[in-house]
C-alpha cells in the first residue's frame, strides 16, 4: 500500500520561492547555486519540485542559460513578493520591527512625506519600521516591480517603465512642472512668454533619466522644437534652484518646491504663454498590499488621499 506523501512535499515552499528568484534574476542555475550557497543539482531538484507542484514550466533551458517563460515571469513576479513578505515575518522582536520599503521621488518629500512622518510619530507603538529611499520615477518604479520596495511614490505617464498587472496605481495628486530663473534676471519678462524665445538662454536642467526632464523634452518636441542642450546636468532640484538663484540660468522645477523658493524671493517662476503639461503622481503597490497597514500609513484615511500640501 503507497504511503501519502508528506503534506510539506506537496506544496510549495520558501526554498523553492528562493530558488526560482535566484534563477529567474540571473537566468543561471549555477549562478543561483553560488548565491544561495548551495550545490546546483539541489537548486536543479528545486526548480523541478517547484514546476510540479505549481503545474507550470517556469524555464527553458539552453546552451545559454535558464530562460524564463511567459507563466514564468508572471511567477516570478508574484514569488518576489511572497519572499519578501516571508522575510519581513520572520523578523521579531520590537527592536526588530518589519521593514516596509518606500520609494519616494524628491517632489514628493517636499510635499507628502512629512505628513506621512507626523501620521507615523503619533502613533502610540509602531508596528513597522519605514525605509525611505529617494529616487527618481523611473528608477523606484523598477525596484518595486522586482520587490524590492514594497510602495512607491512616482510619477506614471508616458515612458515610465512598464509596471506588472498585479500592482494598483492609487492617484494622489496633479503636478506640473515650470519653468523657472533668478529673481534678478532682467532678461527675462515678467509678462507672459513663449517658450521658444527662452530656448537659447542657458538652463541648468535635472539628468535625462528623470521624469521632470522626460517630460520638458517631449513638449520641446511636440512645439517643434530640438531638445535644449544644458551648460550643466544636475540630480537634484535643489542643485537646480541654488544654480539658478545665483546665476542667470534658467530651470524646470514642481511647481509645489518652485512656489516656495519663490516666496523667500530665491527664485521668479517665468509665466509662460503655454503652461507646462500636468503629470499625476501615484503610489504604487501590490493590489495584496491593499489592506496593508505601511498603505493606511501612506495616505489620510479620512480622505483616503494624501495632500499635496
Amino acid at each position: 500500500m503507497a504511503t501519502e506523501q508528506p503534506l510539506a512535499e506537496r506544496s510549495l515552499q520558501r526554498r523553492h520561492i528562493e530558488a526560482v528568484v535566484a534563477v529567474g534574476r540571473l537566468q543561471s542555475v549555477h549562478g543561483a547555486a553560488r548565491a544561495l550557497g548551495c550545490a546546483q543539482p539541489a537548486v536543479s531538484r528545486l526548480i523541478t519540485a517547484a514546476e510540479a507542484l505549481v503545474a507550470m514550466k517556469l524555464f527553458d533551458r539552453t546552451s545559454q542559460g535558464s530562460r524564463l517563460t511567459a507563466e514564468g515571469i508572471a511567477f516570478l513576479d508574484r514569488a518576489q513578493f511572497v519572499l519578501r513578505a516571508l522575510q519581513r515575518l520572520s523578523e521579531k522582536g520590537a527592536a526588530r520591527l518589519p521593514v516596509i520599503g518606500l520609494g519616494c521621488i524628491p517632489r514628493a518629500m517636499h510635499s507628502l512625506m512629512p505628513g506621512v512622518l507626523e501620521r507615523l510619530q503619533t502613533k502610540d507603538a509602531p508596528q513597522f519600521r519605514l525605509q525611505v529611499t529617494e529616487g527618481s520615477s523611473n528608477a523606484i518604479i523598477e525596484a518595486t516591480s522586482r520587490a524590492a520596495l514594497d510602495f512607491a511614490i512616482a510619477r506614471h505617464e508616458l515612458g515610465s517603465p512598464r509596471i506588472p498587472r498585479r500592482f494598483v496605481l492609487d492617484h494622489l495628486y496633479n503636478e506640473r512642472i515650470v519653468v523657472i530663473c533668478g529673481v534678478d534676471n532682467a532678461a527675462i519678462p515678467e509678462t507672459r512668454v513663449r517658450l521658444d524665445s527662452l530656448a537659447k538662454r542657458s538652463w541648468v536642467l535635472p539628468i535625462r533619466e528623470t521624469a521632470s526632464r522626460a517630460t520638458f523634452d517631449r513638449v520641446l518636441l511636440e512645439e517643434g522644437m530640438a531638445p535644449i542642450v544644458p551648460v550643466i546636468e544636475v540630480r537634484s532640484f535643489e542643485s537646480n534652484l541654488a544654480l539658478v538663484a545665483g546665476t542667470r540660468f534658467m530651470s524646470i522645477a514642481p511647481e509645489s518646491i518652485a512656489r516656495r523658493h519663490a516666496a523667500f524671493k530665491a527664485v521668479r517662476i517665468v509665466r509662460l504663454r503655454k503652461a507646462l503639461p500636468a503629470s499625476p503622481v501615484v503610489l504604487i503597490y501590490d493590489r495584496s498590499a491593499r489592506d496593508d497597514r505601511g498603505r493606511h500609513a501612506l495616505v489620510d484615511r479620512r480622505s483616503d488621499r494624501p495632500s499635496p500640501f
